[in-house]
C-alpha cells in the first residue's frame, strides 16, 4: 500500500501502552465521573454482558478525553506499531504466518460476525512479543496522529508524532470482520476524529516516569 512505505528504521522513547483496550466498564468510570460523554450508541454499553468488551462508538475526541482522565494519552502510530510487531518487522502480533487468524475465523467467526466484539484476551494466541493482547482484530483503535498519506516518507527518525496539520487521525488494527490481510499490523485506517461506529474503540499509552511505574 502506497501510504505506508517506504519502511524506515525509528527509534522511540521508552513508554507504556496498555495492555487491553478500554472495556465499558472501565470508560463508565470516566462518564459517572463525569469527565467522558458516553458512547454515542450505548446499546452495548449499557448491557451489564459486555462490561469487559472493548468500549465502541466513542470518537477520537472522546478517546483522548478518558486517556487524560487517567492520566495517560493516546499512542502515537509509531508506539503502536512498535507494541504489535516488536522489533523484528512481523506481520502480525505474533509472527508472520497467518495461523492464530485462520483459526481464529475458524472458532469465532460466525459469533463474531453476529455478535461484534469479543471480551477482551479472548484472542489470547494474538499476543505481540511485548505481552500486549487484541492489537489485532477486535476493534480498530485511535491513536494519536493525524493522516497523511506520505508521512512515512518525511516523518522525524526520532518519536514521530505525526502531521501537524490535517482532519483525519489514524485508526490501527482492524476489526472482527475483516481479513488476514487486512489485519496486518501495518495496515492503516483513518477517519474525522468526530467519527464513531461499532467498530471502533481504543486504548491509553504513557511515557515511563523517573520512577519506571506509570501514574495509574
Amino acid at each position: 500500500m502506497q501510504d505506508t512505505r517506504p519502511m524506515r528504521r525509528l527509534y522511540l522513547s521508552s513508554f507504556w501502552i496498555d495492555q487491553y483496550e478500554v472495556t465499558n466498564e472501565q470508560y463508565q468510570q470516566c462518564v459517572q465521573a463525569g469527565v467522558c460523554s458516553s458512547p454515542k450508541d450505548r446499546e452495548a454499553f449499557d448491557d451489564p454482558g459486555h462490561a469487559q468488551h472493548p468500549v465502541i462508538n466513542v470518537t477520537w475526541l472522546q478517546a483522548r478525553s478518558y486517556c487524560h482522565w487517567t492520566g495517560r494519552r493516546l499512542p502515537t502510530e509509531a508506539e503502536w506499531e512498535k507494541a504489535a510487531r516488536g522489533t523484528d518487522g512481523r506481520r502480525y502480533s505474533w509472527g508472520d504466518q497467518e495461523g492464530p487468524i485462520k483459526e481464529w475465523w475458524k472458532a469465532y467467526g460466525q459469533e463474531i460476525n453476529e455478535n461484534g466484539t469479543l471480551p477482551i484476551g479472548t484472542l489470547s494466541e494474538t499476543v505481540s512479543p511485548y505481552g500486549v493482547l487484541d492489537l489485532v482484530g477486535n476493534v480498530w483503535e485511535w491513536v494519536q496522529d493525524r493522516y497523511a498519506e506520505d508521512y512515512y516518507a518525511i516523518a522525524p527518525s526520532q518519536n514521530p508524532q505525526g502531521p501537524v496539520r490535517g482532519s483525519f487521525r489514524i485508526l490501527r488494527g482492524g476489526d472482527w470482520s475483516q481479513s488476514p490481510l487486512e489485519l496486518q499490523v501495518s495496515y492503516r485506517g483513518w477517519d474525522e476524529m468526530t467519527y464513531w461506529g461499532p467498530k471502533l474503540g481504543f486504548r491509553c499509552a504513557a511515557e515511563v516516569p523517573d520512577s519506571g511505574f506509570p501514574n495509574n
